[in-house]
């Protein structure tokens, strides 16, 4: 350390780093906890050097190191220490034995399954309300576009992702905290995404006093789910569920039944509910027809 550095700290501190590492102690975790103030701006080489003072540990430091560092650090490990000196200027540092490497961060690339069907969504309701006026309602999206967005957020402003619909990969160029972080985006999603739910579904006419239960059908989270049952009466039954998992125990349900038959009764009716894991929907259809519908959660992701 140069002497005129010396100079612009107080005896107390240079004290107090002595004392918070043990001579025999390698390992940062062993070193104790410091505290340092550094009101002026000092070169960062100037610094790190402070922190390594009378301690076992020597310092590697790369050519392009540069930049200053002041600031007040209270009762941190040096870890948290380097940390707070390096990060800011875009350095890391890694330990080998009681050797600190100091060098510039580097960008990495990982790259990261997402196990989605290729294919754009669109589906479409039309309801007939009478008198010629009709509501639609649309909903559609792809799922690729919506990571990609979120991937995004989660990049540093040197990173930047690239999907492969095809492959179902993206790759991600980033420092490795954010490539982390990334990985826990990706590993939550894929938890969520892949839950499968088991729909169970019964047609209750009241008029016929008749029941009837079609086959269960367990699909993915947040998938729409289209079932169509003509008989040979001219009766023709269709089915939309989409069922999104949601935190905790709940499902919410969004249900769009439809029957017509030779008769002259015909329905339709759209209804977006939450229930209870296992819990059953009741939603009218046409007069004296109802669906039921019962949602629950497949443990362990598998039917």
């Amino acid at each position: 350390m140069h002497p005129t550095l010396v100079q612009r700290f107080a005896a107390g501190v240079l004290v107090a780093l002595v004392s918070a590492y043990p001579a025999s102690a390698a390992d940062t975790a062993a070193a104790g906890r410091l505290s340092i103030s550094i009101p002026t701006p000092v070169r960062v080489r100037d610094a790190l050097r402070l922190l390594v003072r009378g301690t076992r540990f020597s310092l590697a430091l790369d050519p392009a190191v540069q930049g200053t560092f002041a600031g007040d650090l209270k009762d941190v490990t040096l870890r948290e220490a380097l940390d707070a000196v390096l990060r800011p200027r875009s350095l890391t540092y890694s330990i080998e034995g009681t050797v600190i490497r100091v060098y510039p961060r580097k960008t990495e690339s990982r790259f990261f399954t997402i196990d989605f069907v290729n294919v754009r969504r669109t589906w479409q309701r039309t309801l007939d309300q009478g008198a010629g006026a009709s509501l639609t309602t649309l909903a559609g999206g792809d799922p690729y576009d919506d990571v990609e967005r979120s991937v995004g957020a989660l990049l540093s402003s040197d990173g930047r992702a690239h999907v492969d619909r095809r492959a179902g990969v993206i790759t991600v160029t980033d420092y490795p905290d954010q490539l982390d972080r990334v990985a826990g985006f990706v590993e939550t999603l894929l938890a969520r995404s892949l839950r499968q739910v088991r729909l169970q579904v019964h047609l209750v006419d009241s008029h016929a006093d008749t029941t009837l239960s079609l086959p269960d059908i367990v699909t993915l989270n947040n998938e729409p789910v289209v079932m169509r049952n003509s008989e040979r009466d001219g009766a023709t039954f269709a089915l939309t569920v989409v069922a999104e998992v949601e935190s905790g125990d709940a499902i919410q349900l969004s249900v769009s039944p439809s029957w017509s038959d030779r008769t002259g009764r015909s329905g339709v009716s759209d209804v977006v509910v939450r229930v209870r894991n296992g819990a059953s929907v009741i939603v009218p259809v046409a007069s004296g027809l109802t669906v039921q519908l019962t949602a629950t959660v497949v443990a362990g992701g598998t039917p």
